[in-house]
């Protein structure tokens, strides 16, 4: 069993189903099988042991029926599993978004909660008018607590994260704030970011830019 993030899968998943599109929209066999290779050159270059496991399966698909295509999606897809994201203690969240009291112990007890039965890249939630999310990456939690800015409605924008255009509730802006208290000066980073974690997960399929984004003030204490 080959065990992936959610965002692997999630850019698996996409690449998959060029074969379908790729079967149905064209028919130049050599198109097709042109496609089939990019697909799975893709696939090894992000996805540890995909080669590995899947060489002779690409291999013997000639890209001529659509049903040995689907049968190739569905051999691959059973063959991986996704990888949860670990609970969290009161002293880990605590450290990591630095909530208190009442705060705390309900996002610790929503998060671990969502994440014993979801598949997810990152979590988010709001509670008393915050907007709190929280990753873990090669064993350590990232995590922000933004305070969302009342009246505000946002037009359209592209999610940093999932690269998914929302509009309206949907989409939402969140800052990471790292203040220095011996000077009093502020330094921020803002990204545009979805409201609904669940649609964002379902699309996301790299967490470089979450994890930059939610590691800003580590990053800046190093600099200085």
């Amino acid at each position: 069993m080959l065990e992936l993030l959610n965002e692997e899968f999630n850019f698996m998943i996409r690449k998959l189903k060029l074969l379908e599109e790729a079967y149905k929209q064209s028919v130049d066999h050599n198109v097709r099988l042109t496609v089939k290779e990019k697909v799975f050159f893709d696939l090894c270059e992000n996805i540890n042991e995909f080669y590995k496991m899947f060489e002779i399966d690409f291999e013997n698909c000639k890209m001529s029926s659509l049903r040995e295509i689907l049968e190739l999606i569905e051999k691959v897809i059973k063959a991986v599993s996704i990888v949860s994201l670990p609970e969290i203690s009161s002293s880990e969240a605590k450290k990591v978004l630095k909530l208190k009291g009442k705060q705390l112990s309900l996002f610790v007890k929503k998060y671990n909660e969502v994440v014993k039965n979801e598949k997810l890249t990152y979590y988010s939630t709001i509670i008393d008018n915050k907007f709190i999310m929280l990753t873990y990456k090669d064993g350590e939690y990232y995590g922000v607590v933004s305070i969302i800015p009342k009246n505000i409605r946002i037009k359209k924008n592209l999610c940093c994260f999932c690269k998914q255009f929302r509009d309206g509730d949907e989409i939402m802006f969140i800052q990471n704030v790292l203040s220095n208290s011996s000077s009093g000066k502020y330094n921020s980073i803002g990204q545009y970011c979805c409201s609904d974690y669940k649609k964002c997960n379902n699309n996301i399929e790299n967490s470089e830019q979450l994890i930059k984004f939610l590691s800003y003030d580590r990053l800046k204490n190093k600099v200085r």
